[in-house]
């Protein structure tokens, strides 16, 4: 997702497109074990007690496997353009500075895919290095970012 956060600055941060916010999930989480656990308590009180520990991993690769999901959409990426200067800044909950530059020096590229289950690549390309921005947008979001971004640089 690109939320533009100020055009005067030129400001823009982007993060992956999640459907439901941490608080709805854990309470989704919350649902499936109590229905999990009820269901694994009654098989076990009809006398299948060695049903009950597969209802608990059932319940625990679930949650183990929203947490991870969860957590990978945290990720952000703030783009940032001060003088002239472009900052590029990569993160969950805390951000680290990966690129410090002259905007003028800094080259934007948009790769094509090589096949049809590659993705595009839109890189900035600055003193030998090259830095992949926003490996989580899709196509057109990527596409768009990087018009916007090739705009602001020249």
């Amino acid at each position: 997702m690109l939320l533009n956060c100020d055009d005067k600055k030129f400001l823009w941060e982007l993060r992956p497109t999640r459907s439901m916010s941490w608080d709805s999930a854990k309470s989704l989480m919350m649902g499936v074990c109590l229905v999990s656990f009820s269901l694994g308590a009654t098989a076990f009180l009809l006398g299948f007690p060695l049903v009950l520990p597969f209802f608990g991993l059932e319940a625990s690769f679930f949650c183990f496997a929203f947490y991870l999901v969860q957590s990978s959409g945290m990720a952000r990426e703030v783009v940032k353009i001060e003088n002239d200067f472009l900052f590029l800044e990569s993160g969950g909950r805390e951000m680290s500075c990966k690129l410090a530059a002259n905007k003028r020096w800094v080259t934007v590229w948009l790769y094509d895919p090589t096949s049809l289950t590659d993705k595009s690549r839109l890189c900035l390309r600055y003193a030998g290095r090259e830095i992949e921005l926003g490996q989580f947008l899709n196509e057109d979001e990527k596409k768009k970012f990087a018009k916007v971004l090739i705009n602001a640089v020249h």
